[in-house]
């Protein structure tokens, strides 16, 4: 796994990604003068994704309504 830093000149800011074996992607922005600390949560799963079929089956899954609200 490697670690990547991305910077941006116009915002004056770093953060550091890195993609884990099974796929999640991490997002890391340190915040200097900070004493809170945040965690985000999001998916590239909605509505339009309910179906679908799991890598190495056959058979259509098919996820409850609303479970991307509830992520």
């Amino acid at each position: 796994m490697t670690i990547s830093r991305i910077e941006s000149d116009l915002l004056r800011e770093e953060m550091y990604f890195e993609e884990l074996e099974n796929g999640l992607k991490i997002f890391f922005m340190p915040r200097k003068g900070y004493t809170k600390q945040y965690a985000i949560f999001a998916t590239n799963y909605g509505s339009n994704d309910n179906m679908f079929i799991v890598p190495g089956e056959d058979k259509i899954t098919q996820g409850p309504e609303g479970i991307a609200h509830f992520l």
